[in-house]
């Protein structure tokens, strides 16, 4: 019966004590109570319909909205037929076979990130501008590769963010994940850039404003990862990828530190007490990394 191939599974498991736990109680709430503990096993097999039952089984935890919980419960439902096959209680195949059309859709793909290596030719292409974007979103770009930003925080910067004096861009907290206000310090090669965005948008409001923002008055954050597509990177990197790329190159090429880079990219920090205290934010370790980040951009063919 299905409880004894169940049992089975479970006691010859190599798993940890706590994932065998979570194993027993996945098999005796969720999927003895569907197919039936008394089930013959040979019931199940793939000839039988089995396939089905273990689907629809799996598809009735996905509706609740639990689709990593199905894939689990897949692999679970696996184990104990693998064993029972074993046993010769049933024929293969295995009714809970994994298989591409099965996977819940929950996997999020990795944002993909340039190597190092790949920047130059990046650059060249971002040049060469094949795509016919307005320059504001091209310049958007380099600053997005610059600060490593998230678009939601980048697109909508209004001048008054920026000091000069400081060379400091404060973003307010509402435009950070964390909740919190952020800073970037400013390096010559991304006041460069500033620069040029001030000859035409210095009169607006909006750093990077564009006259043919319908929602807002200035670029989507979509226009970036539309702009990388549009120059022939989908797959190869998002907008978001510049972020993996400045912690991989920043740790391999430059040998910052990681927690100075995480700091730069407004992750926030376990320890909540530190969080809170710690007004110096590591402000002078990430203003020189900002400067050794620009500086190597521009060795990689960056043009400001």
């Amino acid at each position: 019966s299905l409880i004894k191939a169940a049992e089975g599974f479970l006691e010859r498991s190599k798993n940890k004590p706590s994932t065998v736990k979570d194993y027993r109680n996945m098999l005796y709430n969720q999927v003895l109570p569907v197919l039936g503990p008394d089930t013959p096993v040979n019931r199940l097999e793939w000839s039988n319909g089995g396939r089905q039952q273990v689907l629809s089984l799996k598809e009735s935890i996905e509706e609740r909205g639990s689709l990593y919980q199905s894939d689990k419960c897949l692999m679970v439902m696996r184990g104990m037929f693998d064993y029972a096959i074993d046993r010769g209680w049933m024929q293969p195949p295995n009714p809970a076979m994994g298989s591409k059309q099965a996977k819940s859709k929950h996997k999020s793909k990795p944002n993909p990130s340039l190597e190092w290596e790949q920047l130059p030719k990046f650059f060249e292409d971002l040049e060469r501008n094949e795509p016919g974007a307005s320059v504001v979103t091209l310049l958007a770009v380099k600053v997005l590769v610059m600060t490593f930003l998230r678009g939601g925080s980048l697109t909508p910067a209004r001048w008054e963010e920026f000091d000069l004096k400081k060379d400091l861009w404060t973003i307010p907290a509402e435009r950070m994940k964390t909740g919190r206000e952020h800073q970037v310090p400013l390096t010559d090669p991304f006041k460069d850039v500033l620069k040029k965005l001030r000859s035409f948008n210095g009169d607006q409001e909006f750093v990077f404003f564009s006259p043919r923002g319908r929602t807002y008055q200035h670029i989507h954050r979509d226009s970036l990862n539309n702009h990388l597509k549009n120059m022939g990177y989908k797959g190869l990197t998002t907008a978001h990828g510049f972020r993996h790329l400045a912690l991989t190159a920043g740790q391999e090429v430059l040998k910052v530190d990681h927690e100075i880079i995480q700091r730069q990219m407004a992750h926030t920090f376990g320890d909540k007490i530190r969080g809170s205290y710690d007004k110096s934010q590591m402000m002078e370790e990430r203003r020189d990394f900002m400067v050794a980040w620009s500086d190597a951009l521009l060795e990689q063919g960056l043009q400001t």
